[in-house]
């Protein structure tokens, strides 16, 4: 138990330095001003979230209750497939699906949202928070899909693997985010008009810090769709969402 409770402790401090490292380094290395545009985007980004975390809440509960589920053998993977076992396989395909299509409506409507609204309701000097938030926007859409696959990772107590997602996420952060500015622009052929103005390469070095945000949470994904690629089955459970819909717009 002990052994367990310090896994699970320890992904989550992993993912809390993945959600909170860009804030402080921006605030290190561009002033309060940005990191204050930085917090207010994921602000508005964790009220995004609610929709990968509740459904993935939601399924990390049930699962909890059926002991069927807790006690699946995942290395033999001859073993018949229980009830429970299908059950909660479809609920994960579908729930990523919903929390997928929720998340990117809601990012997309805060987009479409006028700029004068977040300036209305955060203030003048928060003028750059649309633009701030469309950066990590895919950073975003990436955490929606896959925290319904980390509460179903996190219930089958599948907590290394967890942190090797988590781990890995950090580490690229780390090295896309420092990694642009170790770069050493003075080995471009001089003439060749190849070199960049100093402005240019400070707007490169900070869209590039959100780059490295996204990447990171791209890894996220990738890690913890890998784990569970072998009982997702996605476009089924899209075309029931597709037909539902068309029929909610057809009454």
């Amino acid at each position: 138990m002990f052994n367990s409770g310090f896994l699970s402790q320890l992904g989550h401090i992993l993912l809390f330095l993945l959600y909170r490292l860009p804030l402080w380094w921006m605030a290190a290395q561009y002033g309060n001003s940005e990191a204050g545009l930085l917090a207010n985007a994921l602000l508005i980004a964790d009220t995004i979230w609610i929709f990968g975390n509740s459904y993935g809440t939601i399924l990390h509960s049930r699962m909890l209750v059926s002991a069927g589920m807790l006690s699946v053998n995942r290395n033999n993977h001859k073993s018949p497939m229980s009830a429970q076992q299908r059950k909660f396989n479809k609920l994960l395909s579908r729930y990523v699906v919903i929390s997928t299509l929720g998340t990117t409506l809601a990012v997309l409507f805060a987009l479409i949202v006028p700029n004068d609204l977040y300036v209305f309701v955060f203030g003048d000097t928060f003028s750059g928070l649309k633009e701030t938030f469309f950066f990590i926007s895919p950073a975003v859409i990436f955490l929606g899909m896959s925290a319904p696959i980390g509460h179903f990772l996190h219930a089958q107590n599948r907590f290394k693997e967890l942190i090797v997602s988590y781990g890995a996420a950090v580490v690229v952060l780390v090295v896309c985010w420092f990694g642009l500015d170790g770069f050493d622009w003075s080995k471009v052929p001089e003439g060749s008009g190849a070199i960049p103005s100093s402005s240019f390469l400070s707007i490169v070095s900070y869209v590039g810090k959100f780059l490295s945000v996204n990447l990171a949470f791209f890894v996220l994904l990738i890690l913890n769709y890998r784990q569970v690629k072998h009982i997702l089955k996605l476009r089924a459970n899209v075309f029931i969402l597709l037909r539902f819909v068309r029929r909610f717009f057809a009454k």
